[in-house]
């Protein structure tokens, strides 16, 4: 590929510079447009006037146009100074753009500040579908103002000094490892004072990194409770203690500019995260039994404990960790990085359906009119709804559970469930309501009598059964996600009415879930027969939503999204 990297300052022309070096080494061509004086072809610079403003004539136009007239893509580094005019420059040239979005720390701005910076943000990244977030944090900004992009989370910041493909040295002790300075004395004297009652207290050392005028308080609290400590005193002797740790407690409170939690939860080691709203890394917990969500001493003595007393299952999960923790490996993360700029190039080829005539054809189906939404939602809010809750009520009788699942998902999501009933979809309609969910039909529902009349009432969208059909369909349904729609699919395709046993997913609805980096909720419909008589009942049940790994290329998160869904239904049918 021929890239181009746009950067204005000097942290993020610090990562492009790290991208630009590890994409070279693949054989890719990177060209850069940044504020520095570089006499090489690969180099254009960016001029600013006196009030920071792009210096912009009619020949500086022309140089950029030249400058990009032979690259596949154009990669833009935000924050940058006047960055509508790269955006316009790669459209106007009908170049695919993709960003990273290189965010302030919280403690910089302003709430109201913050929240006017993302509403600017989010109107030039509607310019734009892919994003790379260098962390969870940034992701989940995003999302927290329905940014309307695909989200790929690729930690480009992991050091690789303390990265560790072997398993820790054998020893008797459970070894606590805690990194940061001792400015905050209430993280460190957190544990002491946890630790001072706890009954395997002898068989425990905790190791400390880091320096600050709280350290000597620790100590002496340490000797007070018989506590064992070990401070590190440099990093050769962290590189050591991190290889051969049981338990790293991380607070985000604490963190050391040198050595970021990032850095030791790469290396693959069992975390335990302090969380507090500003914690960045409590997403790496793959489950709860790395969380501390509820600091107290009583708390974090449980979760210690349970670490210390399932030796089995500490090893197991030490493996785990440090499986999961290879993504975080810089050749994964470009490769990963490679993924989405192909991915973009791909899209941006298909976008260029949307606008011909056929496409527009398309899109009709997938994009009602207003009045056609108009009269759907009266026809389901004041028809649908009364009619059918009474027929549940008096002849289908589903019982819902797992509605609680529900009440997260404030944004869009894609719902799937089994095809098992002829009515399935009410079920599912009456379990989301009021929330009006939008459903996918195969276009043979359409041209059947009666039935053919009330799937489209329904606002039903027909499922495309050509390659380009497929091409468009996606692109305005990750549309429709990305502004809050919920989207009902059936990954098994065709009905056959009250089977207990789940058949293989088609990959669309995770596809969609990918795309549009929005969680799955698996909803499984169960018949169970009870009395003498084995009379039928229906059960609804509703699974926690799954959401897509966002640090993975977009064909793995796909393939391990139906895998999770899949197993997640299977779980939900009542043994």
């Amino acid at each position: 590929m021929k890239i181009v990297f746009v950067a204005d300052n000097s942290k993020s022309i610090a990562q492009a510079e790290k991208f630009k070096k590890e994409l070279e080494k693949k054989g890719h061509e990177v060209k850069m447009i940044i504020p520095l004086i570089n006499h090489s072809e690969l180099y254009y610079k960016i001029e600013y006037n006196k009030k920071e403003k792009l210096i912009l004539n009619d020949k500086i136009k022309d140089d950029y146009r030249n400058f990009i007239k032979d690259i596949d893509i154009m990669h833009v580094f935000m924050p940058l100074k006047d960055s509508e005019h790269f955006f316009k420059l790669a459209k106007d040239n009908n170049k695919p753009i993709t960003t990273t979005l290189l965010l302030e720390n919280d403690d910089e701005m302003s709430v109201s500040r913050r929240y006017v910076y993302m509403r600017y943000l989010k109107n030039i990244f509607k310019k734009t579908k892919h994003v790379h977030c260098p962390t969870f944090h940034v992701a989940k900004e995003l999302k927290k103002y329905n940014y309307p992009n695909q989200l790929h989370v690729l930690y480009a910041k992991v050091n690789k000094t303390f990265y560790n493909e072997k398993l820790s040295v054998k020893s008797n002790d459970f070894r606590i490892l805690m990194v940061g300075n001792f400015n905050h004395r209430n993280e460190q004297e957190f544990i002491i004072k946890a630790l001072k009652k706890y009954e395997n207290k002898n068989s425990v050392v905790v190791n400390f990194y880091g320096i600050g005028k709280y350290l000597d308080k620790v100590i002496e609290l340490a000797n007070k409770y018989n506590v064992r400590i070990n401070l590190l005193d440099d990093l050769d002797e962290l590189k050591i203690a991190i290889n051969n740790t049981d338990l790293f407690i991380y607070s985000s409170k604490i963190e050391l500019e040198e050595v970021k939690g990032i850095d030791i939860l790469a290396s693959g080691n069992i975390p335990l995260v302090i969380s507090n709203k500003k914690s960045l890394t409590k997403e790496f917990s793959l489950d709860e039994r790395s969380n501390l969500s509820i600091k107290t001493k009583k708390e974090l003595i449980k979760k210690i404990d349970y670490w210390f007393t399932n030796k089995t299952e500490r090893i197991r999960m030490k493996r785990v960790y440090r499986n999961s923790s290879k993504r975080f490996k810089m050749d994964n993360v470009i490769r990963s990085f490679e993924s989405m700029l192909k991915l973009a190039i791909f899209e941006n080829k298909n976008e260029r359906l949307v606008n011909t005539k056929r496409g527009r054809k398309i899109i009709k189906k997938v994009k009602k009119s207003r009045l056609t939404r108009i009269i759907s939602n009266i026809f389901f809010y004041a028809f649908a709804v009364p009619i059918l809750s009474l027929y549940n009520l008096f002849f289908l009788k589903v019982k819902i559970e797992g509605r609680r699942n529900l009440e997260d998902l404030n944004n869009g999501a894609i719902l799937v469930s089994n095809h098992v009933h002829m009515l399935d979809s009410v079920m599912v309609g009456l379990a989301a309501f009021p929330r009006r969910v939008a459903y996918t039909g195969m276009k043979a529902n359409f041209k059947r009598f009666i039935i053919g009349s009330l799937v489209s009432m329904f606002g039903t969208i027909p499922i495309p059964d050509s390659s380009f059909e497929n091409k468009v369909f996606f692109i305005e349904m990750t549309k429709l996600v990305n502004k809050g729609k919920w989207i009902h699919f059936y990954p098994e395709g065709e009905l056959v009415p009250y089977d207990n046993e789940l058949r293989e997913f088609k990959k669309g609805a995770f596809k969609l879930a990918v795309n549009a980096s929005s969680p799955i909720l698996p909803i499984l419909i169960d018949f169970q027969y009870v009395g003498k008589k084995k009379k039928r009942k229906i059960y609804l049940r509703i699974g926690k939503p799954i959401y897509p790994d966002l640090t993975i290329s977009s064909n793995d998160a796909i393939k391990e999204l139906q895998e999770q869904t899949k197993n997640v239904m299977e779980s939900l049918y009542q043994k």
